[in-house]
């Protein structure tokens, strides 16, 4: 059964390695282990490094088409390799940019930088979806009522939306003291 496995390894890398070369790739080893470790595609990375840009293409060389801090997350959605044999990653941004990164310059984003994205996301759809529209949101376990832009936000799984405060009121909800003095 290992051998089997193995066989089908080294088949899938053989192959990987004909479709690069016939696009003009080169693989080295190191390349092959890379593209195979991160085959699943596509998956969410931040940088590692204290800034990175991002290219329009697969080398140093080639323009910038922007300038990431570290912590950014994006989503990997494919690798190139390039003439050189390095592993690029082709990534958007949250804001739709597309770009370049060489993929030593990233990690896989942990869970907890996966949730925190999730919180902020939610938190500017929230407050841009509702800013002065009047909703408010309510927690379910405290029955208090807070405004979209409030920092104590309840969990998405408590959350009740109210399109009034005087609904929230007649439901039984109280104004949160820190965003409804």
């Amino acid at each position: 059964m290992k051998r089997l496995i193995c066989l089908l390894m080294c088949l899938t890398l053989l192959f990987g390695a004909a479709v690069l070369a016939q696009a003009g790739g080169t693989v080295t080893q190191n390349g092959a282990d890379q593209l195979e470790e991160e085959s699943q595609f596509p998956f969410l990375a931040e940088t590692d490094e204290l800034a990175v840009n991002v290219r329009k293409s697969t080398s140093t060389k080639s323009g910038k088409v922007g300038r990431l801090e570290r912590g950014t997350l994006m989503t990997v959605l494919a690798a190139e390799i390039n003439g050189q044999g390095e592993v690029w990653y082709r990534v958007e941004l949250a804001d739709g940019m597309q770009g370049y990164i060489r993929s030593d310059l990233l990690v896989k984003a942990d869970e907890a930088a996966i949730e925190e994205a999730a919180v902020q996301a939610e938190r500017k759809t929230t407050k841009s979806s509702s800013s002065g529209s009047g909703q408010y949101i309510g927690n379910k376990n405290t029955k208090k009522f807070h405004r979209p832009s409030c920092h104590t936000l309840p969990k998405q799984s408590n959350r009740v939306y109210f399109k009034s405060r005087e609904k929230a009121v007649s439901s039984g909800y109280v104004p949160c003291k820190n965003c409804n003095p």
